[in-house]
């Protein structure tokens, strides 16, 4: 699994989720959804780095 590109990815949907644009609710619903269908991708590198600090 490549996590840069899907690191990159949770990027440009954070930026646009952190930043108040009015005229961007749809993109805003489509990027939530992405972090929804995301999260098992997302807790799989959390649980990544928690293994990685314990060593």
């Amino acid at each position: 699994m490549n996590y840069n590109n899907s690191w990159s990815e949770f990027r440009k949907v954070r930026n646009l989720l952190a930043h108040d644009y009015p005229d961007e609710i749809e993109e805003k619903i489509e990027a939530i959804n992405y972090l929804i269908e995301k999260t098992p991708l997302l807790i799989d590198v959390v649980k990544k780095i928690e293994n990685k600090i314990k060593r």
